[in-house]
């Protein structure tokens, strides 16, 4: 699998949130990307948008 590069127009860093018990985290190290941990009910990693968990 191979994640984007190149930086999306208007967006500093896209907020990422890992799930607190991940114990391994991915770090996304090529992207501008906030890493922000805390528990996700489902799932290991989320985007969020205005206050709103996506994917």
């Amino acid at each position: 699998m191979t994640t984007p590069t190149t930086r999306a127009s208007g967006i500093t860093a896209l907020p990422i949130v890992a799930d607190s018990g991940e114990r391994y985290g991915y770090r996304f190290p090529r992207q501008q990307v906030e890493i922000v941990k805390r528990r996700l009910v489902c799932g290991d990693y989320a985007v969020e948008v205005a206050g709103t968990l996506y994917a």
